[in-house]
């Protein structure tokens, strides 16, 4: 360094060029990366459930829904405005099939078979009630029911109604009429690029076709699972944006009234935005794109990575003050700062790197990029900061900012030992809160992590008001889809997932269903019994009126009923289990039964995780749904969870004694403990739950602790507490309050998820920041008696 820094004072322009190409040739890898917004990319591509969705996405015709509700007041402008919509919407590549309205096929086909889909039990009921109406003619018959026969055989509903003769899904309320039609695409993931790009196609053919024109008060809605999914997506993605952009500026402010220089701020982000581009250049080869957690941490990065910039020239402008050269000072900084911002960097490498040891994409990427951006950014402070520093010499002006930590630290040393045992007390009333976080503490409710009152969540009580979720209108829909490798197999598959779902104890479909499964059951057995009451009616025909028998008509099974083949299925039954080559019978569809399971519980998803695989005819079978990716994220939180968080911790142990030593490295792992006591407590204390957005913020706030107490301890080796609390300190609380900022923009968030993790992060903070101000100083006086004198 001593050479570096000697060649830094003679070259600066030609180092400071060459840090800028090399900044220019990472930008230009790191534009290569794309992102993935898909959640089925959080979990790794083995993982059954996306492995079980990839290979749906490439023959299930029909998998994901989007409605267009359209309401005005004036039904004719809605029609028209629809007419107009469907010239752009048809032939569409994007959309499979777009449902227009109820279809009118159905119910047809309904009323014609409706004697084979009644159960046995139900027509055995009407075989014998007929019985029972046709002896009341009989004068020496003598009922001793109560009930009447011909009004018991109206309630069995054996007649369907007529076949619905509008031509869209429609209804009028007040002064308001509502419309709807649905759009069917095949499966893409969850949220995938794809997606977005469909349902971008869909608000351009609406924007062209101007609902305005139409009518003034014309509103048009999207909705169904598909928008839903993207919503979520695009309200992390703007609430993400508009935080950035808030802290960007008061991180700004408060750099600069640290420093009072604008240079100066300038030169604490240029080595971060450098070692971030170099990080993201080597995830250009490594992991090729980027997922909606990695994303998340370019600006963790950078608001971490300013920490070595700012403690450096924090040391600089004190040595500056004193009166040493620009190079002398640079020199002193770079060797008094070495040592205790690697083991920060270090130890904040290893609390992120420890995510890279669970195959959960969502944390072994951010794992990866933050584990290298710590130590690349501490890397580029050391290399980038010297020559800038010579270039524009604006020292840090004079602070009351050392004026007011010097002040705390001489407060802590004059009653060390009262500092310290009420910040152990403290420690050890956190352990009740611990110990109730511990019992339970993953967030089970995921409506606790949704965006509220969604425009295409909103929509949905109108969507089922329509009747298009009815499957009367020919709306199929279900929990999950399973394709096996030719149709005969399909039916012993759907039998294994039948057995399975009782044999667990836990029954959570409502139906496992089948093309073939479409057709009625015990056909041999009704054909007999409606030939034996077809045939009783007509012999008995003779003796009743002709108003009679017009009545009992309508219970005549008619001449031609036959057993069914699948061909005298409905086309709208035929295309759910159709696959985009016209492959028809490999699709198995689950339906669970909403009384005995929600989406949004947690335990559920992972119960039906476990439903939706079964073995049978010597295959281990897993069907896809969107459910199992986040029960899939739920379990590995899980199951990795502690992991991560104990190879954390012996890491950033190890590398606490291995860089500042057994005596500087013990105060700093105990000022952490208490601080991490602190956290666990706090979090308690406010019944707060660890979920897959939030759970980064536990290794963040390892790596913190370490940083925050590293370069403290560091200086508190060579100097007193007060004066080390000056500089060092006031520069760690800079630091502190810089990354509060950035997490504290995230409270404004209408998503709960980033609430929650704003939350916990900024309760990390302050934890670390209290516990290096306060228990540090604290226990340096009282280990070394002779520091505590010269703090006198």
């Amino acid at each position: 360094m001593t050479r570096y820094l000697a060649f830094a004072a003679r070259r600066p322009r030609l180092l400071l060029a060459g840090f800028a190409i090399c900044a220019a040739v990472a930008l230009a890898c790191a534009s290569r990366l794309e992102l993935h917004s898909d959640m089925a990319e959080l979990l790794p591509a083995n993982h059954p459930a996306v492995a079980a969705l990839t290979q749906l996405a490439d023959h299930q015709r029909l998998g994901q829904s989007l409605v267009v509700l359209v309401e005005s007041p004036d039904r004719d402008a809605d029609l028209r405005f629809l007419a107009a919509l469907r010239a752009r919407l048809v032939g569409s590549q994007t959309f499979a099939e777009i449902d227009w309205g109820p279809n009118r096929e159905l119910a047809g086909w309904k009323h014609r078979w409706r004697w084979l889909y009644a159960d046995l039990p139900t027509l055995q009921r009407a075989e014998e009630l007929l019985d029972r109406a046709y002896l009341a003619h009989n004068p020496l018959f003598m009922s001793l029911d109560d009930d009447d026969p011909k009004a018991e055989l109206e309630k069995l509903e054996l007649s369907h109604p007529e076949p619905p003769t509008a031509d869209y899904y429609e209804t009028t309320i007040g002064h308001t009429h509502r419309v709807a039609i649905m759009l069917w695409r095949p499966p893409h993931g969850l949220g995938s690029t794809s997606d977005h790009r469909a349902l971008g196609d869909v608000k351009a053919a609406i924007a062209a076709v101007e609902p305005a024109r139409f009518h003034p008060a014309m509103t048009v809605q999207l909705g169904g699972h598909l928008a839903q999914t993207i919503e979520d997506q695009d309200s992390i993605r703007d609430d993400l944006t508009v935080a950035t952009a808030l802290c960007s500026g008061l991180i700004f402010a408060a750099i600069w009234l640290y420093f009072r220089r604008v240079a100066l701020v300038l030169i604490v982000f240029a080595p971060a935005v450098l070692g971030l581009f170099v990080a993201l250049a080597i995830a250009s080869f490594t992991l090729h794109a980027l997922n909606l957690n990695t994303a998340f941490l370019i600006s963790i990065i950078l608001g971490n990575g300013i920490n070595s910039p700012i403690v450096l020239l924090a040391r600089y402008g004190e040595e500056r003050g004193r009166g040493a050269s620009v190079d002398r000072a640079l020199d002193i900084a770079v060797r008094a700062t070495l040592r205790g911002t690697l083991a920060a960097m270090g130890a904040a490498s290893i609390a992120y790197g420890s995510l890279a040891i669970t195959d959960f994409r969502g944390f072994s990427q951010f794992g990866l990029l933050g584990g290298a951006g710590m130590l690349l950014v501490w890397i580029a402070t050391f290399f980038v900061v010297p020559p800038l520093v010579h270039v524009v010499d604006a020292s840090p002006r004079a602070m009351g900012w050392r004026r007011a930590f010097g002040a705390l630290g001489r407060a802590v040393t004059r009653r060390p030992a009262a500092v310290l045992v009420a910040s152990i007390a403290l420690a050890i009333a956190a352990i009740g809160p611990i110990r109730q976080l511990a019992r339970d503490p993953i967030e089970w409710n995921l409506r606790a992590l949704r965006t509220p009152d969604t425009t295409s969540r909103s929509i949905w009580d109108k969507v089922e008001a329509l009747g298009m979720t009815n499957p009367d209108t020919g709306y199929v829909g279900s929990h999950g889809a399973l394709l096996v490798d030719t149709p005969d197999q399909a039916d012993a598959v759907a039998d294994a997932l039948r057995a399975q779902d009782r044999a667990l104890g836990d029954p959570v479909f409502e139906q496992v269903r089948t093309y073939r499964s479409l057709l009625p059951p015990d056909e041999d057995a009704k054909l007999a019994l409606l030939a034996r009451v077809r045939a009783k009616i007509d012999r008995r025909a003779g003796a009743l009126s002709d108003a009679e028998r017009d009545e009992l008509a309508k219970y005549r099974p008619p001449d031609d009923l036959r057993a069914m083949t699948t061909d005298d299925l409905p086309p709208i039954a035929r295309r759910a289990f159709s696959e985009r080559d016209g492959t028809v019978g490999r699709l198995v569809l689950m339906t669970v039964d909403p009384t005995a399971y929600s989406d949004w519980n947690g335990h559920d998803l992972i119960r039906l995780g476990r439903h939706l695989q079964v073995d049978a005819l010597g295959t281990h079978w897993v069907a896809a749904s969107p459910s199992t990716v986040f029960a899939g994220m739920l379990e590995t939180l899980v199951r990795d969870g502690p992991k991560i968080a104990a190879v954390a911790l012996i890491g950033v142990v190890l590398l606490a004694f291995a860089v500042l030593g057994p005596r500087a490295g013990w105060r700093a792992l105990a000022t952490q403990l208490v601080a991490l006591a602190w956290f666990g407590g706090a979090v308690g204390a406010l019944a707060m739950k660890i979920n897959f957005f939030n759970f980064v913020a536990l290794p963040i706030t390892l790596g913190v602790g370490a940083d925050y107490a590293a370069n403290l301890v560091s200086r508190l080796a060579g100097e007193g507490a007060v004066e080390a609390m000056a500089g060092t300190g006031a520069a760690v609380a800079l630091c502190s309050i810089t990354t509060i900022i950035g997490y504290s923009s995230l409270l404004s968030s209408t998503n709960p998820a980033l609430r929650s993790f704003g939350v916990l992060a900024d309760i990390g903070e302050i934890s670390c920041l209290a516990a290096a101000l306060v228990v540090l100083p604290a226990l340096a006086t009282l280990t070394n008696p002779s520091r505590r004198r010269s703090n006198a």
